[in-house]
């Protein structure tokens, strides 16, 4: 086959694709629509992030709610800023039991994510070594190992990148403790290296802290000549900054502590919903509140007349 027939026929085929996408029976020159660009293109995808669930979880079952709730969009994957667990905040119970036993309970809340889960450690999955808590972040880095084999890595999808790091990594018993070992900070950056041609990069780091210290500050000096967004949870309220021209997002709760006042103070539970176009990402924040099940008021146990007459005709219909 010649070059300009197998161009000709390779045309001919992408061309039917693109006419598949969308067909109508409308046959006059005007159309009941606006047009149809349609904003879904082939390298478009969805993913979620649910926020903190512990560091003082308000009541059981709203985190687990969350993720229920993120299933609802059929996102291409779920991920999170970290603090999945309540880890060990009183010395008496700083036992291995305690610490697998919670990590067993939020697995099987995972289990139910339809689409891929990404854990994220934080600063409640693996504490920080302190007086009182002696070799805590050595036990919790075990034990997340033992579960998610590694505490930051990397991947990518539909050529874009994420970064998820491990800000409790160098927070043990060495005598200077850091969160971003060089090791791991090297890590990253061989990373950014290894993939520099992607069409966008995200961070993602459990605390704001974390971006205030000196290996975070490499990094984003790595990614001066890039497109990135960082997201972060840990303050349990939102906020929205803007560094060097990119945006970093603070997430609010799905569950963790919080005082709850609403929008105006950024306290609120919620899942934030990432639109990854051509264009860049788009971030919707929703309300855990507003996610309503389609099943929410099934017509059969509905009080209000008309519907109840809708379901008497209905009947009768179909008998």
């Amino acid at each position: 086959m010649n070059k300009t027939l197998f161009t000709a026929l390779l045309l001919s085929i992408l061309t039917a694709g693109a006419a598949e996408l969308f067909t109508h029976d409308v046959k006059t020159e005007k159309k009941p629509w606006t047009h149809t660009k349609f904003q879904n293109q082939a390298d478009d995808f969805s993913f979620i992030i649910i926020p903190d669930r512990t560091g003082g979880e308000r009541r059981k079952g709203i985190w687990a709610g969350a993720l229920e709730k993120a299933n609802m969009f059929n996102p291409d994957f779920i991920i999170t800023v970290g603090d999945l667990i309540e880890g060990i905040n009183k010395p008496h119970l700083l036992t291995r039991e305690n610490m697998e036993a919670q990590v067993n309970e939020l697995l099987k809340i995972t289990e139910k994510s339809a689409a891929p889960f990404f854990y994220l450690a934080g600063n409640h999955d693996i504490s920080r070594t302190r007086k009182g808590f002696p070799k805590v972040n050595e036990m919790g880095a075990e034990i997340w190992k033992e579960n998610f084999g590694v505490t930051y890595y990397s991947f990518v999808y539909k050529n874009v990148l994420f970064l998820c790091l491990d800000q409790q990594e160098g927070r043990d018993s060495r005598p200077k403790q850091c969160g971003l070992t060089p090791e791991q900070t090297r890590w990253a950056l061989d990373t950014l290296k290894k993939h520099s041609d992607v069409r966008w990069t995200f961070i993602f780091v459990h605390s704001p802290w974390t971006w205030c210290e000196e290996p975070f500050a490499r990094i984003e000096k790595a990614m001066a000549e890039r497109n990135y967004t960082v997201f972060s949870g840990d303050f349990h309220f939102y906020s929205k900054y803007r560094f060097y021209g990119r945006d970093y997002y603070q997430l609010a709760t799905a569950g963790g502590v919080s005082s709850m006042r609403g929008t105006d103070y950024g306290e609120f539970d919620h899942i934030t919903y990432v639109a990854m176009t051509a264009k860049g990402p788009k971030v919707v924040n929703i309300l855990l509140e507003g996610i309503l099940s389609e099943n929410i008021l099934p017509a059969e146990k509905s009080n209000h007349p008309k519907v109840k007459r809708v379901l008497e005709v209905y009947k009768e219909k179909t008998r």
